[in-house]
């Protein structure tokens, strides 16, 4: 169902449940422009869900006591929500490969999950009429790109 969603509350319900997690991960987030009433065209379920994937994989793979940044930003028509982290692990396989279905890298493999969280992330997505892009760059990190169009 698509509705006009405030992504400041889906981002806070999101943080606030990964809390814990992100605690024990040793992880310091940091949230950038999030304004209020910043609304997007979106089924505000499935965005939560997508946002709560992101986290979980943040929490997984990113290496302990670093930081973490969601950034979101207006541009033009549109919201674009940026999750940032510096990866544990260096990945073994490409950015585009981990967005498939049931794909990790070698060295994620000790960690709990079914490698269905980014595709999950990336079909949403792309069920809004976007896509989201992820750039790994060793040595540095990985960042998870989606936009959505703006709500009036």
């Amino acid at each position: 169902d698509i509705a006009s969603i405030d992504v400041q509350e889906i981002l806070e319900q999101s943080i606030a449940e990964y809390e814990e997690k992100i605690e024990e991960a040793d992880l310091r987030l940091i949230v950038h422009n999030l304004e209020d009433h910043m609304k997007v065209k979106a089924d505000g379920r499935l965005l939560w869900r997508s946002v709560r994937n992101l986290l979980s994989n943040i929490c997984k793979y990113a290496m302990p006591s670093t930081r973490v940044y969601i950034d979101v930003v207006r541009r033009d028509h549109n919201i674009v929500m940026i999750f940032k982290n510096t990866s544990r692990d260096e990945l073994n396989i490409t950015a585009e490969e981990l967005k498939e279905r049931f794909v990790r890298g070698d060295s994620s493999r000790h960690v709990e999950g079914s490698g269905l969280g980014l595709s999950i992330v990336k079909e949403i997505i792309n069920a809004h009429k976007q896509n989201i892009d992820v750039i790994s760059t060793p040595g540095v990190g990985t960042e998870f790109i989606f936009t959505l169009e703006k709500s009036k």
